[in-house]
């Protein structure tokens, strides 16, 4: 896995994320630039996967502390103290086949 870089989110890379999130938009919610801004201010673990300069793949999750409206965050909150909430894990198709989803859970 040494041709990943992973480190955490950077506005820089919001645009890469929202693509990636708009190509995998059929298995999780749509995101926009705003929303995407004010949940990386969160409680939260955004990580990004790089290769060569290009984003691969991510990690959104929250924190109990978070403020975030999705009902199934909201379902985790209302029944756990502690806990790590995984919004999204959106991998590039071209980088599939490769251990990275696997990698951003273990970041986690």
């Amino acid at each position: 896995m040494a041709e990943f870089l992973f480190r955490d989110a950077v506005q820089s890379d919001f645009s890469a994320v929202l693509t990636l999130n708009e190509a995998s938009v059929r298995f999780l919610s749509s995101l926009d630039l705003a929303k995407l801004t004010r949940l990386s201010k969160e409680p939260v673990f955004f990580r990004v996967a790089v290769s060569a300069a290009t984003v691969a793949g991510f990690l959104l999750a929250f924190l109990p502390e978070a403020i975030y409206d999705s009902p199934n965050f909201l379902w985790f909150k209302a029944r756990y103290d502690n806990f790590a909430y995984i919004d999204r894990i959106v991998v590039s198709d071209a980088f599939r086949g490769r251990g990275l989803a696997t990698s951003l859970y273990a970041e986690l």
